[in-house]
This record gives C-alpha cells, structure tokens and sequence, in this order.
C-alpha cells in the first residue's frame, strides 16, 4: 500500500500485493482508492473491503500488514 494526496487534498493509496509464483515473488496491483481516513482502522477497513470485491477469500490467504514498510 502506497498514498499520496491529490490536488483536491484527498488521500489516495495505491494497493498491491506480493505473492509467490514459481519461486520469484510478483506484485500485482489491486486497485487505487481513498479511505476514510489514514488512520489504522480505516486503512484495514480499505484493505478488506478492496479484498471483499476482489473475491479474495482472506480466512485462506495470510495477511502481513507493516504500517512502516519493513520486510515482514
């Protein structure tokens, strides 16, 4: 996940996801939206509402979320 803010001053994040694929890892964008707000909550409501369209089942797939951008 990746933010900016736009001309209008609303916070736009960008959302990817990393995944494994014949041994290299591949990032693929998810979609481009802005959330509430950027507190924590609202960014996770972001995420799993973006993955509840997508038709990602999340209780399968592992969530690793790092607000600092570490490796995790």
């Amino acid at each position: 996940m990746d933010g900016s803010t736009d001309i209008s001053g609303s916070e736009q994040e960008s959302l990817y996801v990393r995944l494994p694929t014949d041994g290299q890892i591949e990032e693929r964008f998810l979609t481009i939206g802005s959330p509430v707000s950027t507190c924590s909550t609202d960014l996770f409501n972001f995420v799993n509402e973006t993955f509840d369209k997508l038709e990602i089942p999340k209780e399968k797939n592992l969530l690793v979320w790092d607000p600092i951008g570490r490796p995790t």
